[in-house]
């Protein structure tokens, strides 16, 4: 999964996430929140929701 950040110079942020394997664009518009952090030292991904805590390990 990518997930990117476009801005159309005017003040409209979008945050697309992108499937890598098949280029198919999942989402076009991400609400900050559920874009996953990813911890340098570890390289784990997490994510924390209403829902819980969710990690991602490296690939």
């Amino acid at each position: 999964m990518l997930y990117g950040e476009t801005f159309d110079g005017v003040g409209t942020h979008k945050t697309p996430a992108v499937d890598t394997q098949t280029r198919k664009v999942l989402a076009k518009d991400l609400p900050e929140g559920s874009i996953p952090a990813v911890d340098a030292a570890s390289g784990y991904g997490y994510l924390a929701t209403e829902d819980g805590f969710f990690a991602f390990a490296p690939a």
